[in-house]
């Protein structure tokens, strides 16, 4: 277990390096939940299998992911766990990045 706290090390220096060149190149905010998912999916991944899926060097979401699949076909689902992915649903296209709450 050691050995792995390198790499998460260098897991999370290259998404602050990935903010930083989102940040320096646009001028909308950085979507944090989606590079801190991609952050956590990679840690585990990488601890489970000993293979590093890669997702916050290339920014791209992994197609080994099950969390996307289950937003995107969770709202289907009848009963307390589609309320659930319908709640979710309804605030994620409510939520507006660019809103500054501590201005």
């Amino acid at each position: 277990m050691r050995d792995f706290e390198p790499k998460v090390a260098s897991k999370i220096y290259t998404v602050l390096d990935q903010w930083a060149k989102i940040a320096s190149t646009s001028d909308s905010a950085v979507d944090i939940f989606r590079w801190t998912h991609m952050l956590g999916f990679d840690t585990v991944y990488h601890l489970m299998f000993d293979v590093d899926p890669g997702t916050v060097k290339t920014g791209v979401e992994s197609e080994k992911e099950f969390v996307p699949l289950l937003e995107n076909w969770g709202i289907y689902v009848p009963g307390y766990i589609g309320s659930y992915f319908r709640k979710v649903h309804a605030w994620k296209k409510a939520w507006n990045p660019n809103l500054r709450l501590l201005d």
